[in-house]
């Protein structure tokens, strides 16, 4: 902090207020700018988070995913592609797209 305090008892009203000005000024700046550095930091950090979470649930989550691809693979075979109506081919009606897909269920819990 290098405040000119010669400079300001020397100088006009007008100049003291406009140094207050540019200070206050400056320090929205940097408020801006650390604002904008807090929010980088809680992404990277919950990202982080995140890849801990997969590292400590890994297997859990490939014991989930294993046979939801399991299914999905005999839905491919059996059915082939979806119907019009959203249905897999030959699958009764009402049957929702999404159980043609199990990994979209899990997305959405």
């Amino acid at each position: 902090m290098n405040i000119p305090v010669q400079f300001l008892l020397d100088a006009s009203s007008g100049i003291v207020g406009e140094y207050e000005l540019s200070r206050l000024n400056q320090a929205a700046n940097l408020r801006k700018e650390l604002r904008s550095v807090l929010e980088q930091m809680i992404d990277e950090i919950a990202e982080a988070r995140f890849a801990r979470w997969m590292l400590d649930n890994r297997e859990e989550l490939r014991a989930m995913i294993d046979p939801l691809d399991a299914i999905q693979e005999t839905f491919d075979f059996i059915g082939g592609k979806l119907g019009e109506s959203g249905t897999p081919a030959g699958a009764p009606r009402g049957l929702e797209t999404d159980i043609a897909d199990p990994r979209r269920q899990l997305l959405k819990r």
